[in-house]
């Protein structure tokens, strides 16, 4: 760990130097986890030759196919992926294999200006299948709303902290909170299910209540 940090410590200076005290772009580490923030295309020509003396320094090599660009410019098009290909292999060959995209994903959240479409799809299939799973066991309702609690809405709760849960959330939940405490369809509306502590039932937590708690 401390090995790691000095040697890429140096790297991160550069681009403090050569990027980011001028106003060319920002540039942020997370590990060796590196995103950069740049103003134009062009400064890639000032980026790469800091990662090339990086990896003459601490041997930690970039790979092309894990590097992702994503225009925020101007509209995402086959005409500018073409464009941003054919000028990274013209002016920084040994890049010309970087993705050119809509949307990556960095540090488990997507960016990008179609990030939106994306984002949920991985935590929301986890939490369909973690309370079915709950729902399957068929233990008594205090017990599922303690597992829903603890196993199933905790999935959301990474990306929660800086995403909005998308609208469907709220009708999904519902019905899965019937199908989890084997209620008949409908039966009870939001308030309810959520208030069922009121009259000694369980409490359970709600995903809309937890995601603007973590937001706001």
């Amino acid at each position: 760990g401390s090995m790691f940090a000095m040697l890429i410590d140096p790297i991160l200076v550069c681009f403090d130097q050569h990027i980011v005290n001028p106003g060319r772009g920002q540039m942020k580490a997370c590990a060796d986890d590196i995103g950069a923030a740049l103003k134009e295309l062009q400064t890639l020509l000032l980026v790469q030759p800091i990662f090339k003396v990086g990896q003459q320094i601490s041997n930690l090599t970039l790979k092309p196919k894990k590097c992702v660009i994503i225009p925020t410019a101007t509209e995402f098009s086959p005409e500018v992926k073409k464009q941003i290909t054919d000028w990274l292999q013209e002016n920084i060959p040994e890049w010309g294999d970087f993705q050119v995209a809509d949307t990556a994903k960095y540090l488990g959240f997507f960016m990008g200006p179609a990030s939106h479409l994306p984002q949920w799809r991985g935590p929301i299939a986890k939490w369909t299948s973690r309370y079915k799973a709950i729902a399957d066991t068929h233990v008594a309702a205090n017990l599922s709303a303690k597992m829903y609690n603890i196993y199933a809405i905790s999935v959301l709760g990474y990306k929660a902290q800086l995403c909005h849960l998308p609208k469907k959330i709220h009708s999904k939940e519902r019905a899965a909170l019937h199908h989890l405490m084997h209620l008949a369809t409908n039966s009870l509306d939001s308030k309810g299910l959520f208030n069922l502590s009121v009259v000694n039932g369980p409490k359970i937590q709600s995903c809309l209540a937890m995601n603007r708690s973590a937001l706001y």
